[in-house]
């Protein structure tokens, strides 16, 4: 009764206080000294490099950042650490599930026994927490568990994880890159077939290897011949004017004048031979230019595609992008949460101020009551 009548005759704020906010506080700094099991953390730092990396010289570059294939990759792997798929590589690996679910654990930051694909999530997020700095390029990643030897492998095992996707991820970018390159040299030698082949019967048709260079021999001996001509009957005619019909040279030039006809005709005949029905030989020569063209299209092309090829092979053989780890996981010697004295002292504030902000609510609500 003495202790009743003493416990009225305080303050009612100090009996608030006490009875909401330091009593509470003290309750949960026993708990949290006294049973609530260690939490472990151990953290491992890394960053994405790319052999072919440059480092940009340009002022601007320094304050205006632009995305780059590094940095973007840097932030998919940021999310595949904080993603179910992890979750379960990592599960089926060191069976996390049972270690945070294991019953002697504490019960608030223990993880239920069934847990679903969100319970599981919430709780890996809390575990692993994932950070990118993009100015550093540096990922860390800092792990929770409750005994020091499963924090250290749970972050190695994420460590290994990311190095496997980055592999992957390089793989897939060298088989796309090898596989599109022989396509081009596929298609290549495909046209340069098909231009052989059509040279191939063309000049079984035409029975001429190079229609070119015959039309310029013909045309040029047939222009030779009919400059013989004229300059023959020219003579002849300047010979007749002061010799004999019947006069050696006369004869001469006579015979020689009728021969170059002859022959004239003879190559005449033979140039209108090479035609092919109504087709002049001037029109085989087009048809012979645009085959030759079409092969050299087609060499030019194949020497470009198995430049592209080998090109991608020399940088398939090399590792694209690699994780750099310069922190290894290394097991944590002292238990860094629950920290008791400091979340009892976060919790003794908002308490306070919980406390605060109730009593303004109800003095309000009385002064508007009247009472």
């Amino acid at each position: 009764a003495d202790g009743r009548r003493q416990a009225r005759s305080l303050p009612l704020a100090f009996r608030l206080l006490l009875t909401c906010v330091l009593l509470p506080t003290f309750v949960v700094f026993l708990y949290l000294a006294l049973f609530a099991s260690n939490m472990y953390l151990a953290e491992t730092k890394f960053a994405i490099r790319s052999q072919n990396q440059q480092q940009s010289l340009d002022m601007l570059s320094t304050f205006f950042r632009t995305s780059t294939s590094t940095l973007s990759d840097s932030y998919i792997l940021q999310n595949y650490i904080a993603s179910s798929d992890m979750i379960a590589k990592v599960d089926a690996r060191l069976h996390i599930q049972e270690h945070y679910s294991d019953r002697t654990r504490d019960i608030w930051y223990r993880l239920t026994s069934k847990p679903t694909q969100d319970e599981l999530l919430r709780y890996w997020s809390w575990a692993v927490t994932p950070t990118f700095d993009p100015d550093t390029s540096i990922m860390s990643v800092e792990v929770k568990a409750f005994t020091p030897q499963m924090a250290q492998a749970i972050c190695q095992a994420i460590l290994d994880a990311s190095e496997e996707l980055v592999n992957t991820m390089n793989t897939r970018a060298r088989t796309d890159a090898i596989s599109l390159a022989q396509l081009e040299v596929t298609r290549a030698e495909e046209r340069i077939r098909a231009a052989n082949e059509a040279m191939r019967r063309y000049r079984e048709r035409t029975v001429i290897l190079d229609p070119q260079a015959v039309a310029s021999g013909l045309y040029g001996l047939v222009n030779q011949l009919e400059g013989e001509i004229t300059k023959t009957t020219a003579e002849l005619a300047e010979a007749t004017t002061y010799m004999q019909a019947d006069s050696p040279r006369v004869v001469m030039l006579r015979n020689r004048l009728e021969v170059l006809q002859k022959q004239l005709q003879a190559e005449k005949a033979r140039l209108a031979s090479q035609m092919q029905g109504d087709r002049p030989l001037s029109a085989l020569v087009s048809e012979f230019q645009s085959l030759t063209l079409e092969e050299q299209f087609a060499q030019k092309q194949l020497t470009s595609a198995m430049a592209s090829l080998e090109g991608a092979r020399v940088q398939a053989e090399s590792k694209t992008l690699y994780v750099e780890s310069f922190q290894k996981p290394i097991v944590p010697d002292e238990s860094l949460y629950p920290r008791p004295v400091i979340f009892s002292l976060v919790f003794m504030l908002a308490a306070a101020v919980l406390l605060g902000l109730v009593s303004l609510i109800v003095a309000a609500i009385r002064e508007h009551a009247g009472f």
